[in-house]
This record gives structure tokens, C-alpha cells and sequence, in this order.
């Protein structure tokens, strides 16, 4: 378990949603890795897509999209500071990702104000995190999901 966060080989939660991040230092983007939150071995299936694992936590990657999925329980939510701490990663309204400055969020196009820890996870949210200076063309407000593989 990694800030509350468990993560399960059985007995996955029922409630299951998705998020898209997005990640831009200094204008360029970043890479959110496929299987977060997924225990070794993993196996893929197609070639990139982390379809099976040791485990997976409730909030996981399966691939390099940026789509996060999300298991929940009725009642409880995640944020985007758990997302950072299943990855092993920092982040603080001064910095992330080996990168310190200013930490801008958006949610579907709109800045959120105070710390990017605490920004909810909410189904086919589009969530851009823009570490220093933006990039030249701004990201999309939102995400198509499309057909997303479970």
C-alpha cells in the first residue's frame, strides 16, 4: 500500500474510472509511464499495454497515454498527490519530477488554484500539469477517451 492506496491481485473495487494526465516541463512533454501501480511481472498484450501484473493498485497506468484508471469504493476518492506517490514521484505547488518552479494545474482547460496534491480524481477529467513555462501551443482542454481497454 502506497498512501493509501493498495494494491490487489483479487477483489478489485467495483467502481472503476479514468483520467487523462497530461505533463509539460519548460514547454515539453512528459511521459507518464506505463504500469504504475503494477506489481511485477507484468505481461502485455498488445506489445506496450501492461495487461496482467503482481498486482494492481487502485490507481494504475497500462500504458503511456496518460489515461490513469481508477477503483474505488463507494465513498472514497483519490487525488492527484496519490497518483504522484504510487509513481514514487514528488510533487509540491514548487516542483515535481526532478523539476522546481512554478506548478501550474489545469482541469478540462481551467487553472485550479492551491496545492496540485490535493486535485481530485473525477471520471474523464482532463488534468495538465505544467511545470515552468507552458508550452507554445497550449494542451487540449479535454481528452478523448475513446474506447479505452480495461
Amino acid at each position: 500500500m502506497v498512501d493509501s492506496v493498495p494494491c490487489l491481485r483479487d477483489d478489485l473495487a467495483v467502481n472503476h474510472f479514468h483520467v487523462h494526465i497530461a505533463i509539460y516541463a519548460d514547454g515539453k512533454q512528459v511521459t507518464v509511464p506505463a504500469g504504475l501501480g503494477v506489481g511485477r511481472p507484468w505481461g502485455e498484450n498488445p506489445p506496450g499495454f501492461i495487461a496482467t501484473g503482481g498486482c494492481f493498485a487502485w490507481i494504475h497506468t497500462h500504458d503511456t497515454t496518460g489515461v490513469v484508471h481508477v477503483f474505488t469504493q463507494i465513498g472514497k476518492s483519490y487525488t492527484l498527490g496519490q497518483v504522484f506517490s504510487v509513481w514514487g514521484q514528488p510533487l509540491t505547488s514548487s516542483g515535481a519530477l526532478g523539476f522546481s518552479g512554478q506548478v501550474v494545474v489545469l482541469v478540462n482547460g481551467g487553472p485550479v488554484e492551491g496545492d496540485p496534491r490535493s486535485v481530485p480524481l473525477k471520471n474523464l477529467e482532463n488534468i495538465v500539469l505544467e511545470l515552468g513555462k507552458p508550452p507554445k501551443t497550449a494542451p487540449a482542454a479535454l481528452y478523448d477517451f475513446g474506447t479505452i481497454r480495461r
